[in-house]
């Protein structure tokens, strides 16, 4: 392999785009919730709100 071979090779690795990452593969990582699935989730929600807003 000749010198500019390996300099060509070289230019190709460092410039050849690199895959972007897509929202399915970051929410794909995620840990699923920890939420009791007999949870009434809308009561949840106003009781959270009532605390943060004194409400």
């Amino acid at each position: 392999m000749s010198v500019s071979e390996l300099v060509e090779d070289y230019f190709k690795t460092i410039t050849k785009p690199t895959r972007r990452k897509t929202i399915i593969d970051l929410v794909e990582k995620l840990d699923p919730p920890a939420i009791d699935p007999q949870a009434d989730l809308k009561e949840l929600y106003y009781q959270d709100q009532a605390k943060k807003y004194g409400l």
